[in-house]
């Protein structure tokens, strides 16, 4: 498992340290660090106080990954368990940005993007995916925009395409349980889109984001 710091200057701080702490990291401990922001840094504890909640550590090696592909999900919002699914499976398939908005079968709720954060890191670093995705809650004026600058393609049962009949998107569309709305998708036309299926089965809203980029790119 590879801990996150986000500054790797030699120091742990809670809240960061918690995770070591709960996985009994103790001092002479070896262990791998990251920023997620490709750097991934072998390390030797070399203090643990516990009335801090506080870590120090040596630099035993460092190196620096590639930025990886960009892969970016815009995903209306779903409800608060099933987002937090989504969150924690992030990583493991490599997407790089989660845009989050409301579609007009959308919850409502509060959404805590503490909480979402927090997930996201954890999952990354069990999975030890070296880049932290970025995840954000969007306006549909923001949307609008970014639509037009990615191109996505749009995942809809009825008028979509097989999946692996059409050219591989980095980007992709999907609504929440149940679709979008008539009038979502006469605007999505307006921006001459492609739309696509994953097959017979109709997959969960958290999980068709994850299917599409597991099985195209």
């Amino acid at each position: 498992m590879i801990f996150f710091d986000s500054n790797l200057d030699g120091t742990i701080s809670s809240p960061q340290s918690k995770h070591l702490i709960a996985c009994r990291v103790k001092k002479d401990d070896i262990i791998f660090l990251s920023n997620f922001k490709g750097q991934k840094v072998k390390a030797q504890i070399t203090l643990l106080d516990k009335v801090k909640n506080q870590y120090k550590y040596s630099i035993l090696e460092q190196n620096k990954r590639d930025n990886p592909p960009e892969k970016i999900l815009f995903q209306s919002l779903i409800s608060k368990n099933y987002l937090e699914k989504l969150v924690e499976i992030i990583p493991i398939i490599g997407i790089t940005k989660v845009y989050f908005f409301n579609s007009d079968f959308s919850p409502k709720q509060k959404i805590s993007m503490e909480r979402l954060q927090s997930i996201l890191i954890r999952s990354h670093e069990q999975s030890e995916n070296l880049f932290l995705a970025e995840i954000k809650i969007i306006e549909k004026y923001e949307l609008n925009n970014l639509l037009n600058q990615y191109k996505p393609v749009i995942l809809d049962q009825l008028l979509g395409k097989n999946v692996h009949n059409t050219v591989p998107s980095k980007a992709i569309l999907v609504g929440p349980e149940g679709g979008f709305s008539p009038q979502e998708i006469m605007e999505f036309l307006k921006l001459d889109p492609d739309f696509i299926n994953l097959g017979d089965k109709v997959l969960p809203a958290w999980l068709a984001g994850y299917t599409y980029f597991a099985t195209t790119i």
